[in-house]
C-alpha cells in the first residue's frame, strides 16, 4: 500500500491574477502568466521571484496573458523560449532565456491556449473568437504562410501528442475534440468529451490524451489510435486544467470551484483527492526540485506544493496490530536514503496513558556508503526504546528522495512472561 502527502511549502507573490503556469526545463524556472497586470512572473527552484516581465500593452487587462508553452527542441534557434498567449491583444509574445520579449506575433481573435509540438517544431495558438488555429514557426517567429487552420466550435484549448506530433483541439461549443496530424491534415472528430471541454493534456504513464470537461466535472481519456473516448473519470467541481507529475506518474486535475486536486493513476483510478483550498486555474510540475506549482488568481500568488510518497509492505498492518498487544524493543535501526541530502530533524514521539505527547530529538550518525555512494543514517538513540501503539517517529526528507528503513527488534510476548511450569 502507499501513503501520500502533499504539503504547501511556499506562497510566491506574482502579478495580478496569475492564470497559466509552465515549467521551463531548459533553465529550470517556473513562468506564471498574470492576466490582469499583463506580466509574466519567473520563479526559481528556491521559490524566489527572479524576474517580472512586463508585456504590452501594459494597461491592466489590455494584454491578458493566459497560457504559456516552452520550445524544448535543442536544435531550434528558439530553444528554451517561452510563448505567451495574450488573449485580449490577439498575439503571442516570445520570451527568450534572458527574459526579453524578442517577438510579438499577431494571431487570431482571442488566443486562449498555446502548445509546442516537438515533432514538427511548431507552436500552436488556438483562437476562441475567430474559430481557428494559428501555426507559428519558431525559427522566424512568425505564422507559417497561408490562412490559419479552421477548427470551429469555439476552440478553447490545444494539446500535443509528443510522440506522433498529432494536434488535439477542444471545441467547447460542440463538446468534442478535433484531431490533426503533424502535417495539419484532418484525422478525426471525437464527440462525447463532456460538457465544455476546456483543457487537453498528455499522460506519459499510459500514452493517452486527456480532455478536461469543465461543466460536467469530469476528465476523459482519449485512445490515441482509435480516436475514441476510453473512459470518463468523475473529478471535482469545475475542473480547469491537468498536468503530469513524472516522479509519481500521477495526473493532477485542478478543480477550481472547490479548491481540490484530483490525483489520477495510469489505470484511471483516483489515488486520492487533495484539498489544497485554492481555486486554481493552472499548474505544472517542476522536475528540478520535485515541487508542484499551481496558480492562485484570487490572492495574486503561485503556490508551491511538495509531494511525499511512502510505500508500505503488505504485512505492515498485521505487524502494527500485533505490536498493540506484544511490545518490542528496538535493537538497532538504519535508514538508507537516496539523493544528495540526508534525514534531519529526527524525533521520537510518545503518548502516555493520559494522551499527553512528549517529544525527544535524537542524534544521528550519518555517512556515505562506500559501496553504493548513498547516504546511511545509524540511529543508535533508538536502541532500547519500546515499539507499541503509543509511539511514532518523525523526520524530514527533501523531495525526490527515497528512504528504506531497517529495524531490528526483540519481541516480548505475554506467553514469554508466564511460568511454563
Amino acid at each position: 500500500q502507499a501513503v501520500h502527502n502533499h504539503v504547501i511549502v511556499a506562497y510566491i507573490p506574482t502579478g495580478v491574477s496569475p492564470i497559466g503556469i509552465v515549467f521551463n526545463p531548459v533553465n529550470n524556472l517556473i513562468y506564471a502568466a498574470n492576466q490582469i497586470s499583463g506580466t509574466v512572473t519567473v520563479i526559481d527552484a528556491n521559490n524566489t521571484v527572479v524576474n517580472t516581465i512586463q508585456l504590452v500593452p501594459s494597461f491592466p487587462g489590455f494584454c491578458s496573458p493566459v497560457s504559456l508553452c516552452v520550445n524544448t527542441n535543442i536544435a531550434s534557434t528558439g530553444y528554451g523560449h517561452v510563448y505567451v498567449a495574450c488573449s485580449v491583444a490577439n498575439k503571442v509574445d516570445v520570451i527568450n532565456l534572458s527574459f526579453h520579449v524578442v517577438a510579438s506575433i499577431m494571431v487570431g481573435l482571442r488566443p486562449m491556449s498555446v502548445a509546442y509540438n516537438p515533432v514538427n517544431n511548431r507552436v500552436y495558438a488556438v483562437n476562441l473568437v475567430s474559430n481557428n488555429l494559428s501555426i507559428i514557426d519558431p525559427e522566424i517567429n512568425a505564422t507559417i504562410p497561408g490562412p490559419p487552420l479552421d477548427v470551429f466550435g469555439n476552440p478553447i484549448a490545444v494539446g500535443i501528442h509528443p510522440v506522433n506530433g498529432e494536434v488535439y483541439v477542444a471545441q467547447s461549443l460542440f463538446n468534442s475534440v478535433i484531431v490533426f496530424n503533424s502535417g495539419h491534415a484532418f484525422i478525426s472528430s471525437i464527440p462525447g468529451t463532456g460538457v465544455y471541454p476546456i483543457d487537453i493534456s498528455f499522460n506519459p504513464a499510459n500514452l493517452s490524451m486527456y480532455v478536461t470537461a469543465y461543466a460536467s466535472n469530469s476528465i476523459c481519456q482519449i485512445d490515441p489510435v482509435l480516436y475514441t473516448i476510453l473512459t470518463t473519470i468523475p473529478v471535482g467541481t469545475k475542473p480547469t486544467h491537468s498536468f503530469f507529475n513524472s516522479v509519481n506518474s500521477f495526473l493532477y486535475v485542478l478543480n477550481a470551484s472547490i479548491g481540490t486536486i484530483s490525483i489520477i493513476k495510469a489505470d484511471n483510478s483516483i489515488e486520492y483527492t487533495y484539498n489544497v483550498g485554492i481555486h486554481s486555474t493552472g499548474g505544472d510540475f517542476n522536475s528540478s526540485n520535485g515541487l508542484i506549482y499551481i496558480s492562485d488568481p484570487a490572492h495574486n500568488q503561485v503556490v508551491a506544493i511538495s509531494y511525499a510518497g511512502l510505500t508500505i509492505s503488505d504485512d505492515y498492518n498485521e505487524i502494527k496490530a500485533d505490536l498493540q498487544y506484544n511490545i518490542a524493543l528496538v535493537q538497532h535501526s538504519r535508514f538508507i536514503v537516496t539523493g544528495a541530502e540526508r534525514i534531519h530533524s529526527f524525533r521520537l514521539n510518545r503518548f502516555n496513558m493520559y494522551g499527553k505527547l512528549s517529544r525527544k530529538a535524537l542524534s544521528m550518525e550519518s555517512y556515505t556508503s562506500p559501496q553504493s555512494g548513498i547516504n546511511v543514517v545509524e540511529m543508535a538513540g533508538l536502541a532500547g526504546t519500546i515499539i507499541d501503539g503509543k509511539m511514532n517517529w518523525t523526520f524530514k526528507l527533501p523531495a525526490l528522495h527515497t528512504v528504506s528503513i531497517l529495524v531490528w527488534i526483540r519481541y516480548f510476548r505475554l506467553r514469554d512472561l508466564l511460568d511454563s511450569s
